[in-house]
């Protein structure tokens, strides 16, 4: 364990609840047994959503090569980090393309060295998405751009499908146009009627402005589908 790691999960231990994703609220039992985190040795993290005991789904952004990554979990309270065994990152995600917010498939699987426990695995959906129907999300991400300390927390959010939508694309906002997803919700679970149907990718401020709590955008599973159960299959996990 790194020390970059060891402060990092201690800053999360001291995080203060808010209410906030970007103006969300704690997220409920229901939803935090399908959410956990990945922290790197950079400083960064992101969410991610359990598919199978020992497997997760997550962005591609978030385990990119150049950096050591950890699961942090917490047991009585306090953190634990546990190692990773594989990383699948779909072979449609460019990172360039990302780093310029042009739409990339930003999607990546996560296997496990142990399987995790008290979680539950979230069913799968190749729902492509829709104009004005409502998504719950969640993440541990910050509660304002650059507000370091309010990460750590899970929160989630409802909030409404918006133009333009595909199968492969979401974009996603609250009704006030005040709320959204932020820094470290990436990976985190977008759901419709309980099902997985895409994990959190990017966010922008409000009137498309650089920040949070505008616009949420999505990474479908629509299209890449097949592709996570043929690679969670070569990791030796069955998914239904």
């Amino acid at each position: 364990m790194s020390l970059p790691l060891l402060a990092l999960a201690a800053l999360f231990l001291a995080a203060l609840p808010a209410q906030a994703i970007v103006g969300g609220a704690p997220a409920g039992a229901d939803m935090a047994r399908h959410v956990v985190m990945i922290v790197s040795d950079r400083g960064s993290f992101c969410s991610a959503s359990v598919i199978a005991p020992d497997l997760l789904l997550t962005a591609g952004h978030c385990v990119r090569e150049g950096a050591n990554y950890r699961l942090l979990t917490y047991s009585g309270g306090r953190p634990v980090l546990s190692s990773l065994d594989q990383v699948a990152i779909h072979p449609q995600f460019d990172a360039k393309a990302y780093n310029t917010r042009h739409f990339t498939i930003d999607l990546a699987l996560v296997k496990l060295v142990q399987p995790l426990s008290g979680y539950e695995p979230l069913p799968l959906s190749a729902e492509a998405g829709v104009a004005g129907q409502s998504y719950r999300v969640a993440g541990f991400g910050l509660t304002a751009q650059n507000a370091g300390k309010s990460g750590g927390v899970l929160r989630e959010l409802t909030l409404q499908g918006a133009p333009p939508v595909s199968k492969v694309q979401l974009r996603l906002r609250e009704e006030s146009g005040a709320g959204g997803a932020c820094q470290g919700d990436s990976g985190g679970p977008v759901l419709h009627e309980g099902a997985l149907i895409g994990v959190l990718a990017s966010a922008v401020g409000e009137n498309s402005r650089r920040g949070c709590g505008g616009m949420t955008g999505v990474a479908l599973l629509g299209t890449a589908l097949p592709w996570i159960r043929a690679n969670a299959a070569k990791m030796g996990v069955s998914l239904p």
